[in-house]
């Protein structure tokens, strides 16, 4: 008996010697949240209750993670809280009761892969950027009660949105969001045509209205007059035309639209915020309906030099800007002109020669289209494409599907290479619009910027259908941007200012970066993986950028 309570004895001493630390702790599978009870069965998450949902913060996160992929919010939740479900990139499916008529701030912000968000009509409100970086929605439906959607809600969203007929207070058209009268655009679809119009009758455009990547130049009606903050920023665009009643552009409006080369100002007194035109360093022409005097007395803030650096061209005489040979009204004053006589009348069409642009980095492989967009019909065409050599080098050319058929003479050894299709044999015209994609290996040692490619054609000569009318094409041609991983500033180097400014930028500071640069394990997003492999780099420990 002595001996059983000294071997008790001894095994009490030892785990009264054991440190706390060392029992392990399982994660909550339940808990409260507000005024509602959680439940986490695996990574499916079920709210239920009657009342709100407790808040959380970008400091203090939500008590079930962020690994959950299904989300079930029962009958009596009244209330989403802020922060509920931000950065959860794993979340797929998710069902929200008829009870619920908030959705907090920041609520779905990064679902990254949610591919749906059904909103029931009993939802009035919708908090600050609570739909932010939902890249993958296709449509999203908004109730006939919503009065309230928060700033910034549509951050990098690229989804069709549809308004109920019945709401009162936004309405939709064309997968775009207004107000009920449709006099403020709120919010601007993502959409492939190179051009968009704005609606006529629309007079201010929100703040962060457009992210659209693929849209190259917007049109915008006289009606409006003010253009908010970042509205148009991080893009594509080639080129802006103001209407004559633009008031006022708001801050960033513009900023870090890399490839815009032309802005034409049809109101000589429109004013110009802070940084509307930052980051456009390819910014080249602006035409403005006003003198030179009249452009010294316009409001424009800081941090504009793009703008101002660019070559101005004024109202008057030999100084009008017409969109091409056949155009006979001046875009900035609507001065008409008399054209000369042509040789021949051609085809009229809307047809373009678009060549795509490109993005990489040294050593990459970058493919470029060439399509003739809106194409009336042809059996004949010859282009000669220029580029870089120094930076390119040309690798294939790949024919569209049915010009392949007709065998066109390809010649890579030049630059600019040469296509040249001919086939005058057929019963029908050629109208596919994918004319030939060209294959491009950035050399190493290429020089971060942007590489245009030159177009040389002749319609007059080379573009004409089975009639043997000349077809008149346009021209929209692009380039490869050579980016150098890291680089988040811009500046050339990569360096400590650079994973500061990057780390500013993911804690959404407002903060100008050079996007393409700053996926750096190249993955297609942009987060602290990113930073933390830059992080490491920057240590020199053993890891690879891109």
């Amino acid at each position: 008996m002595k001996k059983l309570l000294s071997i008790l004895l001894s095994v009490l001493l030892l785990c009264a010697c054991l440190p706390l630390g060392a029992v392990p702790v399982a994660a909550a599978t339940s808990g409260t949240t507000g005024d509602c009870t959680w439940v986490l069965d695996g990574t499916h998450l079920t709210i239920s209750g009657n009342g709100k949902m407790g808040n959380y913060a970008y400091s203090s996160r939500s008590p079930w993670g962020q690994t959950i992929t299904a989300v079930t919010i029962e009958d009596g939740v009244t209330a989403i809280g802020d922060y509920a479900f931000e950065g959860c990139e794993f979340l797929t499916q998710i069902s929200i009761a008829d009870t619920v008529t908030t959705i907090g701030k920041y609520a779905f912000y990064g679902c990254l892969y949610l591919p749906s968000l059904p909103i029931p009509d009993s939802v009035a409100a919708i908090g600050e950027e609570a739909l932010g970086n939902l890249v993958s929605l296709d449509v999203l439906n908004i109730g006939k009660n919503v009065t309230t959607i928060g700033p910034q809600t549509w951050m990098n969203v690229h989804a069709d949105v549809v308004v109920s007929e019945e709401n009162a207070v936004y309405a939709s058209l064309n997968g775009d969001l207004y107000n009920k009268d449709k006099t403020e655009l709120i919010y601007v679809s993502s959409r492939q045509e190179d051009t968009y119009v704005i609606l006529d009758g629309v007079v201010a455009v929100a703040d962060y209205a457009m992210w659209c990547p693929d849209v190259r130049k917007i049109v915008f009606p006289d009606s409006v007059k003010m253009i908010g903050v970042e509205a148009f920023g991080i893009g594509n665009l080639q080129e802006v035309v103001f209407g004559a009643g633009l008031e006022e552009i708001g801050r960033f409006a513009f900023a870090c639209n890399g490839a815009l080369t032309t802005v034409t100002f049809r109101n000589a007194n429109t004013a110009v915020g802070a940084y509307a035109f930052d980051g456009c360093p390819q910014l080249s022409d602006v035409y403005y309906n006003g003198s030179e005097t009249d452009r010294h007395n316009m409001q424009v803030k800081d941090n504009n030099t793009d703008l101002a650096n660019a070559q101005w061209h004024y109202h008057g005489e030999d100084r009008h800007c017409y969109e091409d040979a056949y155009d006979t009204d001046c875009n900035v004053c609507g001065a008409l002109r008399e054209l000369p006589a042509q040789p021949d009348d051609p085809v009229a069409s809307d047809a373009v020669i678009v060549i795509s642009d490109a993005v990489g980095s040294a050593g990459d492989e970058v493919s470029v289209t060439i399509r003739l967009q809106n194409n009336p019909g042809i059996v004949s065409a010859v282009l000669r494409v220029g580029y870089d050599a120094d930076a390119l080098e040309l690798i294939s050319i790949k024919m569209g599907e049915t010009y392949a058929a007709a065998n066109p003479v390809l010649n890579m050894d030049n630059n600019p290479f040469v296509i040249n299709f001919c086939d005058t044999l057929v019963d029908v015209d050629y109208t596919e619009e994918l004319f030939a994609t060209a294959t491009f290996r950035i050399k190493e040692g290429a020089a971060a910027g942007t590489y245009p490619f030159t177009l040389t054609y002749s319609c007059e000569d080379d573009f004409f259908n089975l009639a043997w009318d000349v077809v008149d094409f346009d021209a929209q041609v692009g380039g490869v941007t050579v980016t150098l991983l890291g680089d988040v500033n811009g500046d050339g180097k990569v360096n400590n200012r650079d994973l500061g400014l990057l780390q500013q930028y993911l804690a959404d500071f407002v903060v100008t970066i050079n996007a393409d640069a700053c996926d750096v394990n190249g993955d297609g997003r942009v987060n602290n993986r990113d930073l933390g492999l830059l992080q490491q780099y920057l240590a020199d420990m053993d890891v690879t950028l891109g």
